[in-house]
């Protein structure tokens, strides 16, 4: 536990901590700045806490940079200093204060994790800097109890609670599963992006399937009969001749289909007349009446029409001829794989060309659809752990919001002595939410934040709590002085700051006096120098 605090701007120089209850008393007027705050945030400096030098900054402005010095009590005493110029280094020291070594402030706070045997699953300012609500900092909103900062997302928020109450394994562990297999879908979707590994859809694998099949039979065939095939090789050549022989009559069949197209262009070319003048001349001599300027003109519009058609009929008649040239050069390709095949009927090496064709389709096969089956087994795995992680995560947070809630209810019974509507918290997949009910005004507000906090102290490894005097404010006086017993009866260490205290009753009173760190007033401030003025 904290012991003591010495500063040489201190108007008490040394003010002295006691197991349980710790009051930082105001006076009976409620007087402000007078150093009731900026105490808790020094003793939140002692704890490795750096508010103090954002928000109290007036106090370095007026005295410069200066030191405070402090000592624990565990298993044994220990004495340490900390400054506000360089306050990442803390100063181990002897029982004097003459300086013994420097150490980093992680390595200061890893030893008060370790004296205070708080939760080793979170850091020990993650753990209690939420707990230290003094005016100024950002944990001050009443329902979000577990917001240590304002910029502070839920899911950490609800992390912090979980680790608070040592629950955090199972989920650290279902986490470290889905931070693995995610980095394996990144890294499989990085290589088929870059055309490392190939991207195979359903479709190729079901097709990919029936290779497999196919394959693995004609092996397993040409295994049973290897005796046969060896002696009748012919067997194997006729299989590849007729695959051969089909394929070319397809091309000659296409290239019969092409012939007969450009036959009926040419004719269509062909059978183009024009009318001359000394036609019509003749039309004249039997139809006198007819208009030859006008059947002219009528021909030279049917003469225009048939030039475009020509020049299609040209281009079409282009493309015709050239896929013909191409079907041709594959018909003499296969004719000449087909000679290869007939010659190749006795000689032995054909049925391990046909067996490393046969191979070489199947290993292809093989290697996309286990590339595909990997894919497909890292996104279930990523679901099923996904989904596992929600379930485990569901489970904790509802064991912990019994157990809260519970205390919660004890809490408000002892504190308003009759049946009153606690508030409840609950946690969804990504949030949570700290239900007030029926009375949603200032004091009864903080009174649910005290509320809250009192629970998580007596339920979980929380070493300390820090409340400054506004929480108090607004607050029923019978409410406040039963909260005052909650503290009281606490073995582990609470600093408060409250003032007119006689409003409270005297029983309430006469703990607060007899649990009292320092007394400050109008008279009497906290520093050795007073610039309210």
């Amino acid at each position: 536990m904290l012991t003591e605090i010495k500063c040489e701007h201190f108007r008490d120089k040394r003010i002295e901590f006691s197991e349980g209850l710790n009051v930082v008393l105001g006076d009976e007027k409620a007087t402000n700045s007078i150093g009731k705050s900026t105490l808790l945030m020094v003793i939140d400096f002692i704890y490795g806490g750096s508010d103090f030098l954002e928000h109290n900054y007036d106090v370095v402005e007026e005295f410069g940079h200066h030191e405070y010095l402090f000592s624990f009590l565990f298993d044994d005493r220990f004495y340490f200093k900390r400054g506000t110029y360089a306050p990442d280094l803390i100063y181990v020291c002897d029982e004097e204060y003459n300086e013994v070594k420097p150490i980093e402030k992680k390595e200061y706070t890893d030893f008060l994790q370790e004296k205070y045997a708080s939760p080793k699953s979170i850091s020990f300012r993650s753990c209690v800097a939420g707990f230290s609500r003094v005016w100024g900092k950002e944990n001050l909103n009443p329902r979000k109890p577990l917001q240590y900062f304002s910029g502070q997302s839920a899911g950490e928020s609800i992390n912090n609670i979980i680790k608070i109450y040592d629950q955090f394994e199972s989920i650290s562990e279902i986490s470290a599963q889905l931070s693995q297999k995610t980095e394996e879908n990144r890294s499989l979707n990085k290589a088929i992006k870059n055309n490392i590994v190939p991207k195979i859809l359903k479709s190729k694998y079901n097709e990919n399937s029936k290779v497999i099949i196919e394959s693995q039979s004609e092996i397993q065939d040409i295994e049973k009969n290897l005796e046969k095939f060896a002696l009748s090789v012919s067997e194997i050549i006729s299989k590849e001749t007729l695959e051969a022989k089909e394929q070319k009559d397809s091309l000659i069949a296409t290239k019969y289909k092409i012939k007969s197209q450009l036959n009926r262009l040419k004719k269509n070319k062909e059978s183009s007349h024009y009318l001359k003048s000394r036609n019509l001349k003749k039309l004249e001599d039997f139809f006198p009446e007819v208009n030859t300027t006008k059947l002219l003109n009528i021909e030279d519009f049917h003469n225009g029409l048939r030039k475009i058609l020509t020049e299609e009929i040209n281009e079409k008649e282009s493309e015709l001829e050239k896929q013909l040239s191409t079907i041709e050069k594959e018909i003499v390709l296969i004719d000449q794989q087909i000679s290869e095949l007939s010659n190749n009927i006795k000689k032995p090496n054909a049925i391990i060309t046909r067996v490393r064709k046969i191979s070489d389709r199947l290993k292809e096969a093989q290697l996309e659809n286990s590339q595909y089956e990997k894919n497909t087994k890292i996104k279930d795995d990523l679901r099923t752990i996904k989904s596992d992680l929600n379930v485990e995560r569901e489970r904790i947070t509802s064991f912990i919001s019994n157990i809260v809630n519970d205390k919660i209810r004890k809490i408000i019974t002892l504190i308003y002595s009759e049946h009153r509507k606690s508030p409840n918290l609950s946690f969804s997949s990504s949030n949570y939410n700290y239900e007030i009910y029926e009375d949603t005004g200032t004091g009864k507000a903080f009174s649910n934040l005290l509320v809250f906090d009192l629970a998580l102290f007596q339920t979980s490894k929380l070493p300390f709590l820090i409340h400054d005097s506004l929480l108090f404010k607004n607050i029923e006086n019978n409410a406040v002085a039963n909260i005052i017993g909650i503290y009281a009866s606490e073995n582990k260490q609470s600093f408060i700051a409250i003032d007119e205290i006689s409003k409270y009753g005297k029983e309430a009173s006469d703990k607060l006096i007899k649990n009292k760190a320092i007394q400050l007033n109008d008279q009497h401030v906290l520093y050795t120098k007073d610039w309210r003025d």
